[in-house]
């Protein structure tokens, strides 16, 4: 049987696949979940190796010879990293490869997975912080980690944007030279099904429809952050249209981060000094918005008109939103 390589940024279900192609024709009773807590499969009750650094140097000779069947690799943003990848796919007939990636709108849920799963993360890192550093010594109220978070995006951003334009980067030779697997984590959560099954085959893994049924209930009870991309973008957006609304769902800090980053783009200040209660409420919200006007013009009419030209929004709801920004001249 070839071994299978799993190569994935962090947050992206690698520990996971390794577990379920393990997994895959496992009888119900029998399974033991890998899941804990926070969502993570890390409790993975298999022979999976995580591919270190340094194995990268001599990665044909662990591949060929290391005991384990599956093995995983985390993407990096170093070249080298890259190149040994690349030699992999050259050599892509001894080996299942598999490549895990993500886009733009499931950054927020990679960085809240990377943040709960995770021992060595961004929040923790020295430019982080750094940055947090300038709002006091620790131990830091919430509300000066979600300002600091919505501030200095670009202390944290660019890795995952570089591990982004790596997999780009894998996709393109796989989408060029027909090799190997790969898959979204969107794929993953609205098309589990049909996703693991084409894996299963690739891999040459036997499993049971019953199987990856029961593994998708409890993968998806396990996972705190799908939807959490499209939550603040509307809670955003809700803000920005002035509509009333109520948040029932669970937020993080970074996904409140993200709610103020947002509105900041926009234009619009969300005063925060001491705010450790995040609101929930269209009403909680006002009270506590301050305009900046030419921001809050430039960027709001860029993007109305980009959305009248895409036909994405009426010229009636076009005239509604510039309307509900005209108002705020006059508050």
């Amino acid at each position: 049987m070839k071994k299978t390589i799993i190569i994935y940024p962090q947050g992206c279900y690698g520990s996971f696949i390794a577990w379920l192609l393990e997994n895959s024709n496992t009888p119900i009773e029998e399974i033991q979940l890998p899941f804990q807590s926070s969502g993570s499969a890390h409790n993975a009750f298999t022979k999976i190796h995580q591919l270190m650094k340094s194995d990268i140097k001599n990665l044909e000779y662990f591949l060929t010879s290391s005991d384990y069947n599956i093995l995983q690799f985390h993407c990096s943003g170093d070249t080298k990293d890259l190149d040994a990848l690349v030699s992999m796919f050259i050599n892509y007939k001894k080996y299942n490869i598999v490549v895990i990636g993500f886009n733009y709108q499931s950054k927020i849920w990679v960085l809240n997975n990377i943040k709960d799963k995770t021992f060595n993360h961004f929040m923790q890192s020295n430019d982080f912080l750094s940055a947090l550093s300038l709002w006091g010594n620790p131990p830091h109220n919430d509300w000066q980690i979600r300002e600091c978070l919505s501030c200095y995006t670009h202390v944290y951003e660019p890795q995952l944007d570089e591990q982004l334009k790596i997999i780009q980067n894998i996709v393109n030779n796989h989408t060029q030279n027909a090799i190997g697997f790969y898959f979204d984590i969107e794929e993953l959560r609205d098309n589990f099904e049909n996703t693991i099954k084409q894996l299963c085959s690739f891999c040459s893994f036997e499993y049971s429809n019953d199987t990856i049924d029961y593994i998708k209930t409890q993968w998806f009870l396990s996972q705190k952050h799908l939807y959490t991309d499209s939550i603040v973008n509307t809670i955003t957006n809700n803000i920005i249209d002035n509509k009333d609304f109520v948040i029932t769902d669970q937020l993080s800090l970074i996904d409140e981060a993200y709610v103020q980053h947002k509105l900041r783009d926009r234009g619009i200040e969300l005063k925060c000094y001491n705010l450790n209660k995040f609101p929930s409420t269209s009403a909680e919200f006002q009270p506590l918005l301050s305009y900046n006007f030419d921001t809050l013009i430039t960027n709001n009419f860029n993007s109305i008109i980009k959305k009248v030209y895409n036909k994405q929004l009426s010229h009636d709801d076009a005239l509604s939103q510039i309307s509900n920004i005209l108002k705020k001249l006059d508050d």
